[in-house]
């Protein structure tokens, strides 16, 4: 019965990210494969270097992907525990410990991380999210996107003048 070469391929990852985890470089890794015995079934010819290199890359955008989702799972997790955290002290009637909570939620979302606005790379604004948190934290995207173009007419930048581009990041989580 042959082998499918997506299970060929799956086993020679499994094998090629274990050893690169060990500290091994791509030559090393070159070498393990053919003193196991791991070759090329089409050519009979141990793997090379370039698909060595190849599954290294693949394994790298998968692994950087589930590092995000995993981050992002946790992140989703603690803000459902500060929500609740949240209800419980409003209903307590503590508001003070609903405000620490609230900081926490800011804080979670980097509501207090400046944004910062280059135009054509020549003049830098930077304006600090953390004077605005609560009016920031209930925005959908589109209103962010206003409040950013208003920190450009702060800045004086003529819009129609002058292409610009937001260099930054900015999150809206529900």
């Amino acid at each position: 019965m042959a082998i499918s070469s997506r299970a060929i391929k799956t086993a020679r990852q499994e094998t090629v990210a274990r050893l690169n985890l060990r500290g091994m470089t791509q030559r090393e890794i070159e070498k393990a494969l053919r003193n196991q015995k791991m070759i090329n079934p089409r050519t009979g010819k141990p793997w090379s270097l370039g698909t060595i290199n190849a599954d290294l890359q693949e394994m790298e955008e998968a692994w950087q992907a589930s590092a995000l989702a995993s981050r992002q799972k946790l992140k989703n997790r603690s803000n459902a525990e500060l929500e609740e955290m949240k209800r419980q002290a409003w209903k307590d009637g503590d508001i003070r410990l609903a405000l620490e909570i609230r900081r926490e939620q800011n804080k979670l979302f980097a509501l207090y991380d400046p944004i910062e606005l280059s135009v054509s790379g020549n003049m830098t604004h930077t304006h600090q999210m953390g004077l605005l948190e609560d009016a920031v934290a209930g925005m959908e995207e589109d209103e962010l996107d206003a409040l950013i173009a208003d920190l450009f007419v702060i800045a004086d930048v003529d819009m129609e003048a002058l292409p610009a581009v937001i260099d930054g990041e900015y999150e809206v989580e529900d």
